[in-house]
């Protein structure tokens, strides 16, 4: 007769409760939704050796009548849900002496994830999603402890038959961040199995196409609306990211700068900016936004946005370039494949016209030069030749 011994489940001695509840409260800003939490704290002369207390609270925003923000308490719930587990900083609901034997998607949605969610800003969300699918592809009913390096590496170079350098690379720093975590704070590894994953050589470069100062100089002529030449301006001597325009308010400019807060994401939602700070504009093109805020009027309020819809809000992201700037460059020959276009060919052009890589860094607000460098920063062959026949000039040999 065989016997299984199991150990008993330890009860969790820390640490958020639950989902919480979300009430509707009438406060000085207005009513608002507000999310509670309870959460335990080690009590020794407890049964359990825990006891709970409040945990915090969570401003989800106001509450709506019609268009865009929370309309009703159902609404408040749906978006609490998606957000509770990054705003309570919880980890996974097992112990962590059972991480080893959860599924690697699970390990790493549950608790992985749970801890870094706070700290994502922008776009992080929907990339970070994408390069996980194709880890989970492979790896997602894999239990923690038999990730393996062989089989991670046959996975990498697989990839590399069918994607991009970027994304190769990309899905290789996930793998190793998730197993150093489980390792270094789960101890469910002695060192951690993806230390010596290698990028296979070979590899399709990554495709980061750039605008040309010429080529943007002759989308700005192709353009008829006032409006949408001075928006692509500013998009792109701003160095702007994607939303980023949409979101820019009267009270964000001072007639010589333009203060980047906030930013429209994905789900059309006004959100704090990735970074934020002043980005500097030619004067020309703050004289003709000075001209956009008298033809204005009476709308052009601190609070207005510089760019609004007929109704007041701010303009819809894709559609803008969709509409607006993408078959005017077709008219001309020109593809545009998306709105970081602009943002490389700023970085680009300011390079080949002797900018400091710091003032080139600054206006795009990047916290790692070597970003702006490595990332943003495109080569020109023509400008390459031509370096390469100055300093033949300069030779003295015949």
């Amino acid at each position: 007769m065989l016997f299984c011994a199991f150990m008993p489940r330890k009860p969790l001695l820390s640490g958020p409760i639950g989902n919480g509840w979300v009430e509707e409260k009438r406060t000085d800003r207005g009513v608002r939704f507000i999310a509670y939490w309870q959460k335990y704290v080690p009590d020794d002369a407890a049964p359990l050796g825990r006891c709970k207390e409040y945990g915090g609270s969570h401003d989800l925003g106001p509450k709506v009548k019609h268009g865009d923000g929370l309309t009703s308490l159902s609404a408040a719930k749906k978006k609490w849900l998606k957000i509770c587990d990054g705003v309570m900083g919880r980890g996974a609901r097992e112990h962590y002496s059972e991480w080893g034997q959860m599924t690697f998607r699970r390990f790493s949605e549950t608790v992985y994830m749970a801890q870094r969610k706070p700290r994502w800003k922008g776009t992080t969300p929907e990339t970070t999603e994408y390069y996980f699918d194709k880890i989970f592809a492979v790896f997602g009913h894999t239990p923690v402890q038999d990730m393996q390096d062989a089989a991670m590496q046959s996975f990498l170079n697989d990839l590399a038959k069918s994607c991009c350098e970027g994304t190769v690379k990309h899905c290789r720093t996930y793998l190793m961040s998730v197993l150093k975590f489980a390792t270094e704070e789960g101890n469910v590894f002695h060192r951690s199995p993806a230390r010596h994953l290698q990028i296979p050589a070979g590899m399709r470069p990554v495709n980061r196409p750039y605008l040309p100062l010429k080529a943007f100089e002759a989308l700005i002529d192709a353009m008829e609306d006032p409006r949408d030449k001075l928006m692509a301006k500013i998009l792109y001597l701003g160095g702007l990211r994607r939303g980023e325009l949409f979101a820019l308010r009267w009270h964000d400019f001072d007639g010589h700068f333009l203060e980047i807060r906030r930013q429209i994401n994905r789900d059309n939602e006004e959100v704090p900016a990735k970074t934020v700070g002043p980005v500097s504009i030619p004067e020309d093109v703050c004289t003709d936004l000075e001209d956009w805020r008298k033809q204005l009027g009476s709308k052009a309020t601190p609070e207005s946005f510089i760019f609004p819809s007929q109704s007041g809000s701010h303009l819809d992201v894709k559609n803008w370039i969709n509409r607006k700037v993408k078959p005017v460059g077709a008219k001309i020959g020109l593809k545009l494949s998306g709105y970081h276009m602009f943002r490389r060919g700023l970085a680009t052009e300011m390079h080949q016209n002797g900018s400091a890589d710091k003032n080139i860094q600054n206006q795009l607000r990047h916290s790692d030069p070597a970003t702006t460098r490595n990332v943003y920063m495109r080569g020109v062959p023509e400008e390459q030749r031509n370096a390469v026949e100055s300093l033949w000039k300069k030779a003295k040999v015949s």
